[in-house]
């Protein structure tokens, strides 16, 4: 019987079980035969000596006997790369598996063989040096001490009522008093009226919040949201940047415009007309009738109305279609 399993060199507390075998049922013992147990251990292919440890039965999850039993190696049993166990019983016609192991010299959470090499916990080399350096990076000072003002990159102006955004601080530390911000447009003119308060208030550790709202009177701008605080008597101050679109209120409209029904042409569209009004012209042309000579094709609603008619002419060489008139 051979085992993969990560045994330790040279480390008592470890055990390995084999099976005991009645020669004459060739099934598991039915008894308790641990007394009558003895071993033989080979380490790297040398000459057997006498196994040292104790033999344990071990029971079926229902009590019983299934001639299986553990041998509790000791130390000495495991000093070696591949140890070969070769067990016997005095009582008669019991057979023993044989057991071969090999062991590993390495364990998790133990010390290996150059964890107290010098230069590993060396001040100048090692690894206390390298958190010393990484720790002295000025961008890693930066990024551990940079404070974040966050909002949405894009403010919807509605076509009617409000729409409110947050805006919010994280600090690195805690101000001396609470932020103050400053809302304008990029031409610098104040939008301030338009934060709910320009004192910003705690919303969590060292994290502040105040809230922009527009309504469907503003213009389409950039604006510009600028933090500032003291810390330690020291002025700080950041901005970050929000675009107010009438982008939504655009689609809306659009939405609204396309849904007005209209009714059918009764004759073509001009090139000034309403994209609605063309899209009706298409929807006419798709769904009514279309009468083709030789010289002209005409064009009908589903009433029979003429809405377009385009002569032809043959020169020839090609066939020549006039706009729709």
């Amino acid at each position: 019987m051979d085992f993969k399993m990560a045994y330790l060199k040279n480390v008592a507390g470890q055990s390995i079980t084999f099976r005991v075998i009645d020669t004459t049922t060739n099934l598991p013992i039915t008894t308790d035969d641990h007394a009558n147990l003895s071993g033989q251990n080979s380490i790297d292919g040398a000459k057997s000596i006498a196994c040292a440890g104790a033999f344990t039965e071990i029971l079926a999850s229902d009590n019983s006997h299934q001639g299986k039993f553990k041998y509790a190696m000791s130390q000495a049993d495991t000093n070696g790369a591949n140890l070969s166990f070769s067990f016997s019983s005095t009582t008669a016609n019991y057979v023993c598996d044989d057991v071969n192991i090999s062991t590993d010299a390495y364990a998790i959470g133990v010390a290996q063989t150059g964890d107290s090499y010098a230069i590993i916990n060396d001040g100048t080399n090692g690894n206390a040096a390298i958190k010393t350096a990484i720790a002295g990076v000025p961008i890693v000072d930066r990024i551990r001490d940079t404070p974040l003002l966050d909002c949405p990159k894009t403010l919807p102006i509605p076509s009617s009522g409000t729409f409110v955004i947050a805006i919010t601080l994280s600090l690195p530390a805690s101000p001396d008093s609470a932020p103050t911000i400053a809302a304008a447009n990029a031409a610098a003119a104040s939008r301030s009226i338009n934060l709910s308060s320009t004192t910003m208030s705690a919303s969590g550790d060292i994290a502040y919040k105040v809230t922009y709202t527009a309504d469907s009177t503003h213009a389409e701008e950039a604006l510009v949201f600028t933090v500032s605080w003291t810390e330690g008597s020291v002025a700080r101050s950041v901005s970050t940047n929000c675009l107010a679109t009438k982008e939504s209120q655009n689609v809306t409209d659009l939405h609204t415009a396309l849904s007005v029904a209209r009714n059918e042409p009764t004759g073509v569209v001009s090139a000034a007309a309403t994209l609605s009004d063309k899209l009706a012209w298409m929807a006419a042309v798709m769904a009514g009738e279309t009468d083709s000579t030789a010289s002209a094709t005409t064009h009908k609603n589903r009433a029979g109305d003429t809405i377009g008619t385009r002569t032809a002419s043959d020169n020839g060489t090609v066939t020549i279609s006039s706009g729709v008139s």
